[in-house]
């Protein structure tokens, strides 16, 4: 009887560690699974595969190391972009269609190459420039934005401005939505935009 009871009390404690480990490994595979189904593809960003590699593919001995590799990644490139008053204007209630203005400073010796600019809070991006051909304003899609050492570029009304396709919701004035530029090296600056009614 006691050889019984001993035996099953082996078994409990082996269920309960293995129900453990299960719920430990469960929040890390979710939220691995649904950043893969994410709708968006967004361009691939340095600081961020370390991280996301150290917490659902890399044992724990691994994890400390990724995430000083990670941050070191950020800290040598935070400096590079100033971003100055990010907005996106207002749209009506059924738009589809967005766009967002901001100023970027190089705050680098070495020009800066912006080739995209995307949000998760919108089906897709584009950069885009207005231009005037014989009298007629028309856009035209701009696949990399070159930035000078120590120089400047505004996207304004009537310029170069980010056009943001498919909002997730209605944004409404004061709303804060997240935009992400990226550069050619791989380094990505995050930031948020607010809506407005009119350019600040």
């Amino acid at each position: 009887m006691t050889a019984f009871f001993s035996r099953m009390l082996k078994k409990s404690f082996r269920g309960l560690f293995q129900r453990r480990n299960r719920k430990m490994r469960f929040p890390g595979s979710f939220i691995f699974n649904d950043l893969q189904s994410s709708k968006m593809a967004v361009p691939p960003c340095t600081a961020h595969r370390p991280l996301k590699d150290a917490i659902f593919q890399r044992p724990v001995r691994y994890f400390l190391p990724a995430c000083l590799l990670s941050l070191a990644a950020v800290a040598g490139h935070a400096d590079i972009l100033t971003i100055e008053s990010p907005w996106i204007r207002e749209a009506p209630p059924n738009a589809r269609v967005l766009a967002a203005y901001l100023t970027i400073h190089n705050n680098s010796d070495k020009p800066v190459h912006i080739t995209a600019a995307t949000s998760p809070a919108f089906g897709s991006s584009m950069m885009h420039a207005t231009v005037e051909d014989n009298g007629i304003s028309r856009m035209v899609h701009l696949d990399d934005v070159e930035i000078p050492p120590g120089g400047s570029i505004r996207f304004e009304p009537g310029g170069k401005h980010i056009m943001l396709f498919d909002p997730e919701k209605r944004f409404k004035a004061g709303d804060k939505v997240p935009l992400i530029l990226h550069m050619d090296n791989g380094i990505c600056n995050f930031f948020d935009a607010t809506v407005r009614k009119t350019q600040p």
